[in-house]
Parts: C-alpha cells; structure tokens; sequence
C-alpha cells in the first residue's frame, strides 16, 4: 500500500471529525456568563475530544513516518482506527449535551477505548511489517494491561458517576500532550 496515501486519507478524516465537532457548539442566546455557562457541558466535552483527536493523530503520524512498509493488513487496521475517530464527534455532542446521564458517557468512554484498543494493534502491525522501526510505548505488559483495566473500571463506574468518562478522557489527554513534550530521545533527535 502506499503510504503517502494512506497518510493523507487519514489526515483528511481527521481534520475533518475535529472540525465537525465545533459545529455543536452553539453561540449563547443572551450576552451573559450565565449563558456562556449553559454551554460549558459542550464546550468542555469539545475541548477535550479535540486535544484528544489531535494527540492520536500526533502518534499516527510519528508512526507512519517511521516506517517504510505499510501492508494490506495495516490499511485495514487503519480504516478501522479511523471509523472509532469519526465517532468522536457525535459521542462528544452527545455527552456535551448529557453530561449527568450514564449511557451517553459510557458510549463516550467505550469510544476512546475503542480508538486506543484499535491503534494500539495498528501500531502492533506496523511493527510486524517493519522491524526494527518502531518502539513500542506499550512494551510494559503490566502498565498496558494496567491502563485498559482502569479504562474498563471507568467505563463501569459511568452507571455510578457519568461524569468519570469525560475526567478520564481529560487526564488521559492532559498525559499525553505531556508525554508529546517531553525533551526528544536520541531517536526523535535524527
């Protein structure tokens, strides 16, 4: 498969899942702070999937400019990675928009997870297609398996707390960008 192709594609769907989600975002009805407050749910639901559509296609892109190789396999696991973004806009409209109720964080939470799971066996597959190109930030067992466990528990605790999804989705963002920032290894310096 081409990569340049594939790269673009992708690009392009992103681009376009981050723009639509502002299209829910709606200019308040009165001048106030109170207004502009009704909307916070929504705008705090955006703020957050935008970062975090922004980070995954930060790593999509640190991956596939690493490797040569982007197989049959690869592009299939990629049109899935991103079928789970383009449903990023509509669990963030719907979670904007109820942040209190279980089954629209839940939807939420089980997307990212989703995303993650799914990029997690592209990266995986890009791997196997080039050895040696890649590291993999998931090669500690226990942190991984660590980290999809507490994604399930939040996932579980929406039905207790709906806002926990969102939260995770902040924190999990907010580390991210940080692990983005940190000074560049000998390997990024190339």
């Amino acid at each position: 498969m081409n990569k340049g192709r594939i790269e673009a594609l992708t690009d392009g769907i992103l681009a376009i899942a981050a723009t639509i989600m502002v299209l829910e975002l709606h200019v308040p009805d009165e001048p106030t702070f109170q207004a502009l407050m009704a909307e916070g749910a929504t705008f705090l639901a955006y703020i957050i999937s935008f970062f975090m559509i922004y980070v995954m296609w930060h790593s999509h892109h640190d991956a596939f400019r690493r490797v040569e190789r982007v197989s049959s396999r690869a592009f299939l696991l990629n049109g899935v990675w991103v079928l789970f973004i383009t449903l990023i806009p509509f669990a963030t409209a719907w979670v904007g928009g109820a942040v209190m109720h279980p089954l629209p964080e839940f939807l939420y939470g089980l997307d990212m997870l989703l995303c993650r799971v799914s990029f997690d066996i592209l990266y995986r597959q890009l791997q196997k297609d080039n050895p040696g190109s890649l590291s993999n930030v998931w090669e500690n067992k226990t942190f991984s398996v660590m980290t999809y466990m507490l994604q399930a528990a939040c996932l579980a605790l929406t039905f207790v707390f709906p806002p926990i999804a969102l939260i995770f989705a902040a924190v999990t963002t907010v580390f991210s960008i940080v692990y983005i920032l940190k000074p560049a290894g000998k390997e990024e310096s190339k």
